[in-house]
C-alpha cells in the first residue's frame, strides 16, 4: 500500500521529468547538429575567403613586379615576377582542394587561366624583346585573373558573413529555445507538485473523514455527524485515540470470547451432567425398587430379580465405558488399512444380528483396492456403531447397504455409507444428531454417535446424516485416502 501511494505521487513528476529529458535531448542534439554544420560551412568559407585574398595579393605582387621591369627594364624583377607566379599557381592548386562546391568552377577556370598564363610568361622570356609581350600580359592578368580572384574574394567573404548572422539567429533560437525549455519545464513541475498536494490534500480529507466516523461509532454514536476538514495534526491525534480505543476494543473481545468460551464449556458440562443423571436416574430406580421390595419382604433377591439386578449393572457399566470413551477418546494408532478388509469384517460380526432380524446386508465396495492411514480398531467402531443402529432401524426383512466409493485424485478421498430402510432421521434432531445424550433409540444414551464424530474428525474426516427422498437414514464418512508410498507398503 505504502509503494503504490508513492507511486502514484511520484508517477507525474516522472513522466513530466521524462517528457523534458527528452526535449531537452532532442533539441540539444538538434543544436549541436545544426551548429557542427553551419562551423563547417563558417569554416569553409573563411578559408575560402583567406586563400581568395591570398591569391588576389600574389596576382598583385606579380602585376607590379612586371610593372618594374617594364618600368626599369631591370631583370631581377621579372625573377621576381616569376617566383610571385609560382606561388600564384600554388595558391591556385591549394583553392581547388578547399573551395566550397559552389567556388568549384570559378577556381578551375582561374587554373586554366593561370596556365596559359604561365605559357605565355615562358615564351615571352625568351624573346630578346620582352617588353611588348609582358605588357600585353599585364593586361591580361589584370582582367583575366586578378579581377576574377577580387571577384571570387568577394563572393567568399559574403558567404561567410551570411553563415556568421546564421549562426548568430540560431543560437538566438537556441537560447531562446532554453529559456522556453526551463519555463515549460518549471511550469510543469508547478502543475506537477500542485497536482500531487492536491491529490494529498483530497486523500487526507478522505482518510480524515473515515477516521471521524469510526471515531463516532467507537465513542457509540450511530451518526458520525459532519465531516469537516481534517489537518495533519487533528488526524494524527484521532488516529492515536481510536488505536488506544481499538486496543481496548480488542481486549474486550478477547476477555468476551475467553467468557463465551468457559460459558460454553460449563453449558457443556451441564449437559452432560444432565444427561449423566438422566441416563442413571433409570437403572438406579429399578435397583433401588429391587432392594426395597426384598427388604420389604425380608427375603433375598432371587431369580429374575437378581437377573434384573444384573442387567442394570451391565447396563450402569456400559453407560460408564461410553462416558469414558466420549471424555478421554484414547490415542491414534494409525497404519495403513484396507477399508474393503475393515468392511468384510464388519459385516461378518453383524451378520447374527441382521440374521435375527431377516435383514439382508449388502457390501456395495469398489473394486480398486481403497487404503487409509487410521487406527483400524477405532475406525470399526465408527463402521460397526453405523452398521448396528441400520440395523435396529430397519423392519424385519429389510435391506441395509454399506457403501465404498473413492473420488477423483484431486481430492483424495475415500467415502463410507450405510444405509437402512427405516423411518430415516427426526426433524427435531436435524443438525443435532452427533451431539451427546441425543438419541432416537428408547433404550440408547446418546453417546454411539458422538463417539464416532470424534473418532472420525481424529482421523482429518467428516461424517453426515441426512434422511433419503423415499424414507431411510443415509451415513456418510469421508476419510482421506493413505499416500501411495503406504499402499505399497501394505502390499
Amino acid at each position: 500500500m505504502r509503494s503504490r501511494l508513492m507511486w502514484r505521487m511520484l508517477a507525474p513528476v516522472l513522466v513530466v521529468s521524462v517528457l523534458l529529458l527528452l526535449v531537452g535531448v532532442t533539441s540539444a542534439w538538434y543544436a549541436h547538429r545544426l551548429n557542427s554544420r553551419v562551423s563547417d560551412e563558417l569554416d569553409r568559407n573563411l578559408a575560402g575567403a583567406i586563400a581568395a585574398q591570398n591569391l588576389v595579393l600574389a596576382i598583385r605582387d606579380t602585376r607590379a613586379e612586371l610593372d618594374r621591369y617594364l618600368s626599369t627594364g631591370d631583370a631581377a624583377f621579372l625573377v621576381a615576377a616569376s617566383a610571385r607566379e609560382e606561388q600564384v599557381g600554388r595558391l591556385l592548386e591549394n583553392l581547388s582542394q578547399t573551395a566550397p562546391d559552389a567556388e568549384f568552377e570559378a577556381v578551375a577556370q582561374l587554373g586554366r587561366r593561370h596556365e596559359r598564363f604561365v605559357g605565355q610568361f615562358t615564351a615571352a622570356e625568351r624573346q630578346a624583346d620582352a617588353a611588348p609581350s609582358l605588357s600585353a600580359l599585364r593586361a591580361a592578368l589584370t582582367d583575366q585573373m586578378l579581377t576574377p580572384a577580387q571577384q571570387l574574394l568577394e563572393r567568399n567573404r559574403d558567404a561567410a558573413e551570411r553563415q556568421s548572422r546564421r549562426n548568430q539567429v540560431m543560437a538566438e533560437r537556441i537560447g531562446i529555445g532554453l529559456m522556453v525549455l526551463g519555463l515549460c519545464g518549471a511550469t510543469a513541475g508547478l502543475l506537477a507538485g500542485y497536482g500531487i498536494a492536491r491529490s494529498v490534500s483530497r486523500s487526507i480529507e478522505q482518510l480524515g473523514g473515515h477516521v471521524q466516523e469510526i471515531a463516532g461509532r467507537l465513542n457509540g454514536h450511530s451518526d458520525p455527524g459532519d465531516i469537516t476538514r481534517t489537518d495533519l495534526p487533528e488526524l494524527h491525534t484521532a488516529i492515536r485515540d481510536i488505536a488506544a480505543k481499538t486496543t481496548a476494543v480488542v481486549q474486550q473481545l478477547h476477555d468476551s470470547r475467553a467468557q463465551a468460551e468457559r460459558s460454553e464449556q460449563l453449558a457443556a458440562v451441564g449437559q452432560l451432567a444432565a444427561g449423566l443423571a438422566h441416563e442413571l436416574r433409570n437403572p438406579l430406580t429399578s435397583m433401588k425398587l429391587l432392594v426395597q421390595s426384598a427388604a420389604d419382604q425380608e427375603e433375598g433377591l432371587t431369580g429374575r430379580g437378581l437377573e434384573i439386578l444384573d442387567e442394570e449393572i451391565a447396563r450402569l457399566d456400559g453407560l460408564l465405558q461410553s462416558l469414558l470413551d466420549f471424555a478421554r477418546p484414547p490415542g491414534l494408532q494409525k497404519s495403513p488399512t484396507d477399508l474393503r478388509q475393515l468392511i468384510s469384517h464388519v459385516v461378518e460380526l453383524t451378520a447374527p444380528r441382521a440374521a435375527q432380524k431377516g435383514l439382508q446386508v449388502v457390501p456395495d465396495v469398489s473394486s480398486s483396492a481403497t487404503t487409509v492411514h487410521a487406527d483400524a480398531q477405532q475406525l470399526r467402531q465408527v463402521l460397526l456403531n453405523l452398521l448396528l443402529n441400520a440395523i435396529d432401524f430397519s423392519p424385519d426383512g429389510g435391506r441395509v447397504t454399506i457403501g465404498l466409493t473413492s473420488v477423483n485424485d484431486q481430492c483424495n478421498e475415500a467415502i463410507l455409507t450405510v444405509s437402512d430402510q427405516g423411518p430415516g432421521l427426526p426433524d427435531e434432531l436435524d443438525g443435532r444428531i452427533f451431539e451427546p445424550f441425543v438419541s432416537t433409540k428408547e433404550t440408547g444414551i446418546g453417546l454411539g454417535l458422538a463417539v464416532c464424530s470424534r473418532i472420525v474428525e481424529q482421523h482429518g474426516g467428516q461424517i453426515g446424516a441426512a434422511s433419503g427422498p423415499h424414507g431411510g437414514a443415509t451415513f456418510t464418512v469421508q476419510l482421506p485416502v493413505a499416500p501411495s508410498s503406504d499402499v505399497d507398503r501394505l502390499a
